[in-house]
């Protein structure tokens, strides 16, 4: 899926529209604007209840603090604190399903459960907090930057890589700015 945010700061919508759905073939193109208090609702298809919704981020970002708040103030049960496992998708579900590990980073959480990945998204720190679309490349990126590589196993990398392209392909990726506190957790819950 491929998020446009800002709609309303667009003077030639229907020409960007248009623009990025010749390069995207196949793939679903939403169109949203936080000025609207509906603005995230079309993304609520690609958040599901029963599903995980995955955060990943580097070291002191505010994983564990999302999974501390996501427990205390929406109910959920989190999996894992820190770092989860994924799997492609098997049959007879065919969904890229997340699984506790465990390492539990600071919260101490981690369970050995697991559940189909609804979304992940990407934490930053930032002033505001806020939902905004991630390119293939980064997603990429950030999920390789998260991942357990080999220095000395080059076929092992390159498997790695084209599992986590898998992992872009059928799951929607977001960058979640954070700010210190609930927020982040209110923005996501609004989009779901």
């Amino acid at each position: 899926v491929i998020v446009l945010t800002k709609s309303d700061l667009c003077d030639d919508l229907d020409l960007k529209l248009i623009e990025v759905e010749s390069v995207a073939f196949g793939v679903d193109v939403l169109v949203t604007s936080s000025m609207e208090e509906d603005g995230y609702t079309q993304v609520l298809p690609y958040l599901k209840e029963g599903k995980t919704v995955a955060f990943i981020g580097s070291s002191g970002v505010g994983k564990s603090t999302q999974a501390a708040l996501w427990e205390k103030y929406a109910g959920a049960q989190i999996i894992n604190g820190d770092k989860i496992l994924l799997s492609l998708p098997q049959p007879p579900e065919g969904e890229i399903t997340a699984y506790g590990s465990p390492i539990a980073g600071t919260s101490g959480i981690y369970r050995n459960i697991s559940a189909p990945v609804g979304a992940i998204f990407v934490i930053s720190r930032g002033d505001e907090s806020e939902i905004l679309p991630i390119s293939a490349k980064d997603s990429l990126f950030a999920l390789y930057s998260q991942s357990v590589k080999s220095d000395w196993d080059a076929a092992y990398n390159t498997a790695l890589l084209d599992i986590l392209r898998e992992i872009t392909i059928n799951v929607p990726i977001f960058k979640l700015k954070c700010a210190i506190g609930r927020s982040a957790m209110d923005r996501v819950l609004e989009s779901i």
